[in-house]
């Protein structure tokens, strides 16, 4: 019976240590969810993308004209 009271009390030790790891590291979490979002954005985007090849020249005049 006592291992039972104590496993329970771990449980809830656990769980409001993590709730407030979630809480102060708020900003940590946030960042790693924009993160995965555009991540997943960017492999969806490259799965469509046309297939078309273009030069390395191109892409530069591209970059240097601010597109």
């Amino acid at each position: 019976m006592k291992s039972a009271t104590a496993e329970k009390r771990l449980k809830r030790l656990v769980k409001s240590a993590v709730g407030e790891v979630f809480r102060k590291q708020q900003h940590f979490f946030e960042a790693a969810l924009i993160e995965a979002i555009e991540d997943i954005g960017l492999a969806r985007a490259m799965e469509e993308a046309d297939t078309r090849t273009v030069s390395r020249d191109k892409i530069d005049r591209l970059l240097k004209r601010g597109r």
